[in-house]
């Protein structure tokens, strides 16, 4: 991404985290984790996101565009190209090329449903942040643990960056799905359950 003073803090702060410096990384994983060392956390964690977002927003929009631009040039070769031979060996692989761009169309779960996924992570990295704020004290009348340690910050930090994947949403969509239709397949059985009951 083209964003080098985020790009520069982050390879500053991991590598700080990687090397354990004294001066920038709490050494005491026991001892009460800091704002500081949070909130660093996090923009590290951001800043992979955006990353991570702008690469899959790339696949999905260029991977298409760039198969779709291959076959026309290969189509127009094969109509302005005199020899047999190599008309046959361009068409093919303009067949090769439609292959993968109906291949890539096909998948329309992910190319149509990119935006809601994305959402989707960005709800649960907001769940996991809030999580953590509480944790530091921030919420509004609920009571901050007696001790948030670092050990327990960084993992909590881990957790959030992990929430931002693809991976993550489709397993919190999956669940959500599967939960709800129990429930309906509950509500289901007991209507099924009263009509037997009644003409019996």
């Amino acid at each position: 991404m083209a964003d080098p003073g985020s790009k520069y803090l982050h390879a500053e702060w991991t590598a700080a985290v990687r090397n354990r410096n004294i001066s920038e990384v709490p050494t005491d994983l026991q001892a009460r984790a800091t704002d500081a060392f949070v909130f660093r956390m996090k923009a590290v964690k951001d800043y992979e996101f955006r990353n991570y977002v702008h690469t899959l927003r790339r696949a999905t929009s260029w991977g298409e565009f760039a198969s779709d631009s291959v076959k026309i040039i290969l189509d127009s070769l094969v109509a302005v190209t005199g020899g047999v031979e190599t008309k046959a060996a361009l068409g093919a692989a303009s067949v090769g090329v439609t292959s993968a761009t109906t291949s890539i169309k096909k998948n329309v779960l992910f190319d149509q449903s990119i935006t809601t996924f994305i959402t989707k992570m960005d709800t649960l990295r907001l769940n996991k942040w809030n999580d953590i704020l509480c944790k530091l004290g921030r919420c509004p009348n609920v009571p901050a643990p007696p001790s948030y340690t670092v050990a327990e910050a960084f993992t909590d930090l881990e957790e959030y960056g992990r929430f931002g994947t693809l991976d993550a949403a489709l397993r919190d969509v999956d669940a959500k799905t599967s939960a709800e239709k129990k429930t309906t397949q509950d509500e289901n059985d007991k209507i099924t359950k009263v009509d037997q009951l009644k003409k019996n």
